[in-house]
């Protein structure tokens, strides 16, 4: 009928989609950078709860369509004796196998896809995670530098500017270690949140 051969069209169809989409993914580790940024974002925005409905339902109306394969084929199988035309009954039990390999194989594709797009849309995951981690750490990292080189400045500053008015440093020894160990301590605890970060 014309809703069988629409239908067999449209399965046919969505193999060779799924071909191509299978390769993309699993070439998706292979391709340069400039290709490779614009597949992510693509990925990011379309990866949604809908697309996962649309993922189930064509798992399962593949199902239905393999399934309807295999009773056509099966009902072809044996040849009747009594059949007035074997030519049109061998065309029907071809078409019924050529019909269940051709949904086998895009049922199949499509778990495929299902499972590479879990595995990349991950990765992408960690990766964004990652970045972001190692952004924080970079300014972190930045801010002890210049926490550092701001406290030793100050001090040199403090101290030539003593040097220029008395000519010697009157500052008390035991404020000045004071002074120098709670600034150590101060780049320490900016240290370790940097390395926790």
């Amino acid at each position: 009928s014309k809703f069988e051969m629409l239908m067999w069209t449209i399965v046919y169809y969505a193999f060779i989609v799924e071909v191509i989409v299978c390769l993309l993914l699993m070439l998706f580790s292979y391709f340069p950078i400039i290709i490779r940024k614009p597949m992510a974002s693509f990925m990011r925005k379309i990866n949604s709860p809908a697309l996962t409905n649309i993922m189930i339902f064509t798992v399962i109306v593949l199902t239905l369509a393999f399934a309807e394969s295999i009773r056509a084929a099966a009902k072809h199988r044996h040849h009747d004796h009594h059949h007035a035309d074997k030519m049109n009954h061998d065309i029907k039990k071809f078409r019924a196998e050529r019909n269940s390999y051709l949904s086998f194989g895009t049922l199949f594709l499509a778990l495929i896809i299902s499972q590479f797009w879990s595995l990349l849309n991950r990765i992408l995951s960690l990766e964004e995670s990652e970045s972001k981690k190692t952004m924080v750490h970079e300014a972190l990292v930045k801010q002890v530098k210049n926490r550092e080189a701001q406290s030793g400045l100050v001090e040199v500053a403090k101290g030539l500017k003593e040097y220029e008015s008395t000519g010697n440093v009157t500052e008390d020894k035991e404020s000045l270690i004071k002074t120098i160990t709670a600034l150590q301590a101060e780049i320490k605890q900016l240290r370790a949140n940097a390395a926790g970060r």
